[in-house]
């Protein structure tokens, strides 16, 4: 995090940066029943392998 209402060095190049974006923001949805189906085979594998951890997402 900056603050460009002051001067510190390579303010004008993030500044310039930060202008020029080449990335999107996006949303990523989840199927609840899917997320639940794969947290639940996580803890309770119905086959004897259980399926990887599901991370959820957390914000800054």
């Amino acid at each position: 995090m900056a603050d460009f209402g002051r001067d510190f060095i390579g303010r004008d190049a993030l500044l310039e940066r930060a202008n020029n974006q080449r990335r999107t923001k996006v949303t990523l949805e989840w199927n609840d029943e899917d997320a639940a189906a794969v947290m639940h085979d996580s803890m309770f594998p119905a086959n004897g392998t259980p399926a990887k951890l599901l991370n959820m997402p957390m914000p800054m």
